[in-house]
């Protein structure tokens, strides 16, 4: 991973880690479960990637049975 630093535009979900979400300005979060914003999205896109990959990824793995490297 790349290291974070202050003031670096970054996403995350805390949904797949039990937490409940915010609409808090600011959070304080591990960064291991933090990815760094791609410049080209907006902060609304970037919000919404994790939900809907983890949505993907769960209905490919429990629809198709299959986990990587199968």
């Amino acid at each position: 991973m790349t290291a974070l630093r202050v003031g670096d535009e970054v996403f995350y979900t805390p949904h797949i880690f039990g937490r409940q979400g915010t609409y808090a300005e600011l959070h304080v979060v591990d960064a291991d479960i933090v990815a760094k914003k791609p410049s080209h999205l907006s902060f609304e896109e970037a919000a919404s990637l994790p939900l809907a990959a983890i949505t993907a990824w769960d209905s490919i793995v429990g629809f198709f049975a299959t986990r990587p490297g199968d």
